[in-house]
């Protein structure tokens, strides 16, 4: 899970239901302590706090995997293992209150320093460039909206045509809409639109 929108956890409290009753066994979640908590106050908690034992939390349904924080400027960053697969995750900006300029909690994900996926976010070169300079990154999946309507949510693709060619070459688009279908993403020298069902080397 990488933001608690709907779209993202939406299957969250089946697999701990199924888990606990079915299964009878915890899922292991890879989760900071910062996110942890939101996710089961805001998220969770109505459907999975009371049951016929008494009151749970989120430990009574899930192991957490606590990633170890590896920096804290100019973004959080967070690492863990799991098996031989390396996870790290970096925070974004996704939701943001133009009021009060906070953002909502939201995670890209970098798997084994070459596979970067952004999750649902704003569009951020800096970030990007950052990572991609400071790890062997060779490919990216980057949220894109073809509406060109929520720049404040998502990255846009007049946003995300910006980038440097030997980034485009790396970029699959994801996260789009029917509207992407009339785009020739090839031509403007992103690598495609990343396909549902698609198993991708690199």
């Amino acid at each position: 899970m990488t933001h608690p929108h709907a779209d993202h956890i939406g299957g969250v409290e089946e697999l701990a239901l199924v888990g606990r009753y079915v299964k009878k066994q915890k899922c292991n979640l890879v989760i900071t302590d910062e996110f942890k908590q939101l996710l089961w106050d805001e998220s969770l908690k109505g459907g999975l706090k009371v049951n016929e034992e008494g009151a749970l939390d989120l430990n009574d349904y899930f192991n957490q995997i606590k990633p170890e924080l590896l920096q804290s400027e100019p973004f959080e960053m967070y690492e863990t293992n799991i098996g031989n697969i390396n996870i790290k995750l970096f925070r974004t900006k996704h939701v943001t209150c133009e009021v009060t300029g906070d953002f909502q909690i939201s995670y890209g994900i970098l798997i084994d320093d070459k596979v970067l996926f952004t999750s649902d976010t704003q569009f951020n070169f800096e970030q990007l460039e950052f990572l991609i300079q400071k790890y062997p990154v060779k490919v990216v999946f980057h949220d894109c909206d073809f509406s060109g309507y929520s720049e404040s949510v998502h990255a846009s693709y007049n946003q995300l045509k910006t980038l440097p060619d030997d980034i485009k070459k790396m970029t699959y688009l994801c996260h789009y809409n029917g509207l992407a279908e009339k785009f020739d993403v090839k031509a403007d020298g992103f690598r495609n639109l990343a396909r549902s069902g698609v198993w991708y080397r690199c």
